[in-house]
This record gives C-alpha cells, structure tokens and sequence, in this order.
C-alpha cells in the first residue's frame, strides 16, 4: 500500500470526484498487493487456523483413545476450546474481509474497523496466556480423579504419598513457570502476525488526516 497513493484517493474524496470512485480506489489499494497489510494478516489467520486445527485435532483424538477412555473430558475440553478459536479466526476473517470494501467509507468506517481489530487481538493475546493456567489446573483435577494411586508416586498425580493440596500447588507452579515467559512469546508472536500490521494501517490513516 503506498502512502502518496492512498493520500491522493483521502483527497479526491474529500473534492467533487465521487464517493464510490475514490472508495474504488481505496480498494484497489488496499487488495491489490499480498504485501499490503490486511492481506498479510489474512495469510497469517490462515495458517494459525491450520496449525490449530492440526494441533488440537491430534491432542482430541490421542485423548479419547489413551488411557482406555479414562480421560475423555480432556478431549471435550479441547473441542470446545477448538471451536470458540475457530468462532474467533472466522470473526475477525470476516472483519479483515469488511475492510477490503470498495464501497465503504475511508475515515469513519476504516478507522472503526481497525479499532474492533486491535480489541480482537488484545482479546487473543488474553485468551491465549491464560488459557494456560486454566488447562493446567483441569488437568490436574482431572488426573486427580482419574489417575489414582495405580500411578507412580508423583506430586502431579493422585498418591498417597502426597495430600490433594501438593497435587494442587504443583500445578499451580508448573502452570506460572510456563505462563510468565509464554505470556512474553506469545506478545511478541501476536504482534508480529498482527500489530505491527494494525500500526501501520493506525499511521497511514493518521498521515491522512494530517494532510
């Protein structure tokens, strides 16, 4: 998307060439190049929705057969999981595909759409982190129901040797271990597929207004 022509198509908006002319332009602008920022992030929503697919569908599938069945709710708990990320990518695919419009308005409605964009990326980036502790602390409970005594002594597993409360601080633990520098990695990692994207789109449209 370069700059001097998407400021051009903001002033013929604003002077006596038609309103749908210049959004036609916009259009061209904005979809035209796969290196412009909206298409990028499409690629990445992509391949995120690939890998997750691929990634989770392994962890459902390996948990309704292991363990003769036993631990069945862990596969629910990831389908559903699944699900509420695949609502997530399709919401904000629709989104990307809305800004793409050739018919819509620069400055009310561009400005709008990147704003709901950078609410679904705070809201990943939450999600993401601290889903984490949340499935560490299931699957404690869960291996505590499910895995007693028959397993090897272990603070991670129902035991005598350990009361419920050692079971549960070391989830507890191993769960803020992770999730501290993952919160960290997965900042950066958002950012990279998607804000340094929106703050391009964010400068383009404040550059604009500016002239």
């Amino acid at each position: 998307m370069d700059l001097e022509n998407l400021k051009e198509v903001w002033q013929k908006q604003q002077t006596v060439i038609p309103q749908t002319a210049g959004n036609e332009d916009l259009h061209l602008l904005l979809t035209r190049q796969s290196k412009s920022p909206i298409a990028k992030m499409k690629r990445n929503l992509r391949k995120e929705l690939f890998i997750l697919l691929l990634s989770m569908g392994a962890v459902i599938v390996y948990y309704f057969m292991a363990f003769k069945g036993k631990l069945s709710e862990v596969s629910w708990v990831y389908l559903l999981i699944t699900v509420l990320f695949a609502f997530y990518f399709y919401k904000k695919n629709k989104l990307l595909n809305e800004m793409e419009c050739a018919g819509c308005h620069v400055k009310s409605n561009l400005e709008l759409q990147v704003s709901t964009l950078e609410k679904y990326v705070r809201l990943y980036l939450f999600a993401g982190t601290y889903m984490i502790p949340v499935l560490f602390i299931f699957l404690g409970w869960i291996f505590y129901l499910k895995m007693p005594f028959d397993t090897p002594k272990s603070p991670f597993f129902h035991s005598p040797a350990y009361a419920w409360w050692q079971n549960l601080l070391t989830w507890l633990i191993l769960s803020l271990v992770i999730t501290i520098p993952f919160y960290f990695l997965n900042k950066w990692y958002v950012h990279h597929l998607y804000g340094k994207h929106i703050n391009r789109l964010k400068g383009l449209l404040q550059e604009m207004e500016a002239d």
